[in-house]
């Protein structure tokens, strides 16, 4: 079957343009397979892009520097894992590094001399000018490409983007490049970046702030949540959100400590604690259960009550409110029990099932609104 005119003309124009303007291809049958690299097995992967993100506060620095810190010494991580020892390069805009970043390190028990910060950018006519990610990329990749260096971090992500933070665009070409890079160089590359205000009723990963193209290119997202302020102790959880090559969820404890370095330096760090198995909805509502709780369920109980107060709610909105609190199914029915909270149905023609208080509890609340 002869092929029409025009494809003919296609076919002899790709055999003129094959040997420069085609793509290239590589056969699936020529590839190789290989493991993943794991620093950290699990939730630190060499040439990977990682994200951590959490509210102002919860200690998302501190935890960076500890894994920093672990790389430098080849270990222990929070699982008491180890790897080979390796060097960080540190980029950071928020912190200072003499009364910041290093007490921090040396309260952790990092090996200095395997980290480095980026302080300037390249000499130009005997002075150093100052470090631009988006100009100073090619200094940066020389400088990524000694070999022994491990891990990249980044505080915050979207000082190397160009544009709109919350740009999808802007986000991927801004960040493929230092992507591309540590991917070619095996370097884990690990980005902070904050919870977007306002963000508390959002699943975790959409709470990241910006464009959804930073979750979207990060291999592992990992999140944090800390207790109330107002508590002595501070603690807080870790947890992955999202992973391309492992499960989701699981995670630790961590706590936040006040210690002091050499020369009476008062810093803070992290210290880790136990491991944690379960979904990543259910770790970053522990704090936020901790702190609403009280030993015996009555916090829960205290809630639903004054939840139903102003009347019956659908059951389904019930516990989409609880999760949001930070209660589980299994809290909110022992409070139902509790408190004998009926089930009732809507009058409406095909309405929902609703939760509603007994008379003893509406009585008490009018009387105590009047």
């Amino acid at each position: 079957m002869t092929p029409p005119e025009d494809k003919k003309e296609l076919v002899a124009e790709c055999d003129r343009i094959e040997d420069t303007l085609g793509l290239g291809l590589t056969c699936a049958k020529d590839v190789q397979s290989k493991p993943i690299n794991w620093l950290w097995k699990g939730y630190l992967a060499c040439g990977k892009f990682h994200l951590l993100a959490g509210a102002p506060g919860s200690g998302k620095t501190k935890i960076a520097l500890s894994l920093a810190a672990a790389v430098s010494n080849g270990g222990p991580f929070p699982d008491g894992s180890l790897c080979e020892p390796g060097e960080v390069l540190i980029h950071s805009y928020e912190d200072d590094v003499s009364d910041t970043l290093k007490p921090r390190l040396e309260a952790l028990g990092a090996r200095l001399e395997a980290i480095h910060f980026i302080t300037g950018g390249p000499l130009k006519n005997g002075k150093r000018d100052s470090f631009n990610p988006l100009q100073n990329l090619a200094e940066l990749r020389f400088t990524l490409a000694e070999p022994n260096i491990k891990m990249l971090i980044i505080d915050p992500i979207t000082s190397f983007v160009s544009g709109r933070p919350n740009d999808d665009i802007a986000v991927r070409s801004s960040l493929q490049p230092i992507i591309e890079t540590c991917s070619a160089l095996g370097i884990a590359l690990f980005g902070i970046t904050h919870f977007a205000k306002g963000s508390q009723e959002r699943s975790a990963p959409e709470r990241v702030l910006g464009s959804t193209a930073y979750v979207a290119l990060s291999r592992i997202t990992l999140c944090v949540q800390l207790n109330n302020a107002e508590e002595e102790r501070r603690w807080g959880v870790l947890t992955k959100v999202k992973s391309n090559n492992v499960r989701s969820g699981d995670g630790f404890e961590y706590e936040l400590e006040e210690v002091q370095v050499a020369g009476n330096i008062d810093t803070s760090i992290i210290r880790w604690g136990k491991a944690l198995k379960g979904s990543y909805e259910e770790i970053l509502r522990l704090p936020i259960r901790a702190a609403n709780d009280e030993d015996d369920g009555s916090g829960v109980a205290e809630w639903l009550r004054e939840l139903l107060s102003n009347g019956p709610l659908p059951v389904s909105e019930v516990h989409s409110m609880a999760a949001r609190a930070g209660y589980d199914d299994l809290e909110v029915k022992a409070a139902r029990k509790a408190l004998s909270v009926r089930s009732v149905k809507s009058r409406e023609a095909n309405g929902p099932w609703l939760w509603e208080l007994p008379r003893k509890f509406e009585s008490s609340h009018s009387s105590n609104s009047s």
